[in-house]
């Protein structure tokens, strides 16, 4: 569930790669329809190595956050912050930071 804008958004970005690239672009690219390989990879089941984990903000804005939320309070992290400033977000990377560290320390690596 995403917001219209963000929706709209997208469209706007897949237009301009279209404008681009022209016929080199197949018409299911940048679409939730595309079957190219990095998107199918992605869709594959994730390694038991890889924790679950989500990162989210109540009054985030552009998602909303009940779709964020697994109901598993070990594995949910409310950070500060905006959706588009997670890139650059301290609390969000030591999140990561973390659970890639826990999931070193379950494998015995």
């Amino acid at each position: 569930m995403l917001h219209q804008t963000v929706l709209h958004a997208a469209a706007s970005v897949r237009q301009s790669i279209l404008k681009a690239h022209g016929r080199r672009v197949l018409p299911e690219c940048y679409t939730m329809r595309c079957t190219c390989d990095f998107l199918n990879y992605r869709r594959g089941e994730i390694p038991k190595s890889v924790l679950q984990t989500a990162i989210y903000r109540y009054d985030d804005g552009v998602v909303d956050w009940h779709y964020w939320l697994t109901g598993n309070a070990e594995i949910d992290f409310e950070v500060p912050g905006t959706h588009i400033g997670l890139v650059f977000n301290a609390s969000a990377y030591r999140v990561i930071a973390d659970r890639l560290a826990e999931a070193i320390g379950e494998s015995g690596d």
